[in-house]
């Protein structure tokens, strides 16, 4: 019989494996296959690393040393334990696009919460729960904090590799640039070829590292040529600063600009985007970006803010709570636009939908914060989602979000969408801008 996996049929010029028994399992060319609980998945879908896999009776363990399957699977042994140090991490892997990193599909950012909502001691605490919890990847940036919160994940960073925590490979360090910290000068904002090199520059010394894992250009700058801009984050590759560079919030024009000039040139096109991305903002990340998912190049993406600044837990339904997001001075900006219903919609009708939305969880014995996060993991575009938290529990509450992915059937999905109204894409919204944007975009 012929077993169609993650969308690849026989027929489509993927790579076809013949299992033990003779069944065709068909995959992308660069999958990774592995059985589990007698069923072949590949790529992403693996929900554990190899080295967590226990082998079905059916099937015969491989003869070769664990090392050499791992090597050939193109996965790693897990080095993390579970939240509880029971056993090995249950955290899922993604490649990071079509890149040869891998992501853990849940990351923790720095956004508002380092210097913000707590110093030093609180953030190495959530960041060494959230590693042994499998989380690998974490993002900050040089806007944030006015770049106070780098320099505590590089204090948390240095102790951690002390104490044995972790080793620097372990981890997936991500920065942004564009907004320089201290703005003092004209030239310390932007895409500038000297904006991008030396706030880069910056951003390592606070971290207290030689190189970062991915940087991102964290807005499109309107006065930088774009291939000003290319040239200065290839420079940061070639002198070993990070290993790839992305964006964050550009539209999709000017990525794949960018991916054109760097094709021209011989150098590294962006490879990651960072959006929003929420049941209540879906449009960029399920539309305007699906003709780069699917062009030769591919895009990856790392997600923030997928419960709207909490408003989808429900927290705000009822007032402000102390200590929240929304009682942050420097953000009251995103309060208000949330509150006068210019970012989402109107709080009256908003909040209702909130409401329900936490009916549905409970029904399937889920927090609402988990519902949101499984919503947004099942969205196979989606390369990594960053989360925050503000006390260890809270993160392990997130975690545990990964279990309820399998449950997001259609039938859920169907209701997420009837609550929230017109919220979604249609397909044939997705198709007819594909139709147009192809070809002009150069992807075709």
């Amino acid at each position: 019989m012929y077993v169609l996996l993650c969308g690849y049929p026989r027929d489509a010029g993927a790579r076809c494996i013949k299992s033990d028994k003779g069944s065709i399992v068909c995959g992308p060319e660069e999958s990774a296959c592995v059985y589990i609980n007698d069923v072949v998945v590949c790529g992403e879908a693996v929900p554990k690393q190899p080295g967590a896999v226990r082998y079905s009776e059916r099937d015969q363990a491989p003869e070769s040393s664990s090392e050499e399957e791992e090597s050939r699977s193109g996965y790693v042994s897990p080095q993390l334990t579970s939240a509880d140090g029971a056993g090995p991490s249950a955290m899922m892997y993604r490649q990071l696009g079509k890149t040869g990193l891998r992501v853990s599909a849940l990351s923790f950012g720095s956004w508002v919460t380092f210097s913000y909502q707590f110093g030093k001691a609180g953030a190495s605490e959530i960041m060494r729960a959230a590693f042994k919890a499998g989380i690998n990847m974490f993002d900050t940036a040089e806007a944030y904090a006015g770049g106070e919160a780098e320099s505590i994940m590089g204090e948390v960073i240095a102790d951690g590799i002390t104490d044995g925590v972790w080793h620097r490979k372990d981890l997936v360090i991500c920065t942004k640039v564009f907004w320089g910290k201290p703005i003092v000068g004209v030239n310390d904002v932007g895409l500038s070829r000297k904006h991008v090199i030396e706030g880069v520059s910056e951003s390592l010394r606070r971290l207290q590292l030689d190189y970062v894992d991915v940087v991102f250009a964290h807005r499109p700058d309107i006065r930088t040529p774009i291939e000003e801009t290319v040239r200065a984050f290839n420079y940061l590759i070639e002198t070993g600063k990070t290993f790839y560079w992305g964006t964050s919030e550009w539209p999709a024009a000017m990525i794949a600009q960018a991916v054109a000039i760097a094709d021209r040139l011989g150098m590294a096109a962006p490879v990651v985007e960072q959006p929003e991305y929420s049941l209540l903002r879906r449009d960029r990340v399920e539309v305007e970006y699906f003709p780069l998912y699917i062009s030769s190049h591919g895009l990856g993406t790392t997600v923030y803010s997928p419960l709207a600044m909490g408003v989808l837990t429900g927290k705000y339904n009822d007032g402000i709570p102390d200590g929240s997001r929304f009682t942050v001075a420097d953000y009251a900006h995103l309060k208000n636009r949330t509150l006068d219903g210019s970012r989402f919609e109107s709080w009256e009708t908003l909040v209702p939908k909130i409401r329900q939305l936490a009916e549905l969880a409970e029904s399937m014995g889920a927090t609402p914060a988990q519902l949101a996060l499984a919503w947004c993991l099942k969205n196979e575009h989606v390369s990594t989602v960053i989360m925050g938290a503000t006390s260890v529990s809270q993160l392990h509450e997130n975690v545990a979000a990964l279990s309820f992915i399998p449950r997001m059937r259609p039938q859920i999905m169907k209701q997420i969408n009837a609550i929230l109204g017109s919220t979604t894409s249609s397909a044939d919204a997705v198709k007819d801008f594909v139709g147009e944007q192809l070809t002009s975009l150069g992807l075709s």
